[in-house]
């Protein structure tokens, strides 16, 4: 870790990376999937590849897995329901 900044606003994002010497050398750029690192990140470092975090694509995944079995579990009758009731370890997905 080089830093903390006080907030992720897209001008203080883009004046302390602006002010770092060796920013026309960095050649990968790693972000969470906030919109203003990634403008300021680009703007900053046309050059660089950004990357997404693992951390944050495998939440967006599972946040995304869960709604579905939240969703297909609403459809199943009253004791189905309850018996699938907080279940991730018993859901099973199946592609058709």
């Amino acid at each position: 870790m080089l830093d903390i900044l006080p907030n992720r606003n897209v001008f203080d994002l883009e004046m302390y990376f602006q002010a770092l010497t060796t920013r026309k050398s960095v050649k990968y750029v790693v972000i969470d999937m906030s919109k203003s690192f990634f403008k300021a990140a680009r703007f900053c470092f046309p050059d660089a590849v950004i990357v997404i975090d693992k951390y944050h694509v495998v939440r967006q995944v599972n946040w995304a897995f869960e709604n579905v079995r939240k969703a297909e579990q609403r459809k199943f009758c009253d004791q189905r329901r309850k018996y699938f009731k907080r279940s991730r370890n018993r859901t099973l997905f199946l592609a058709s």
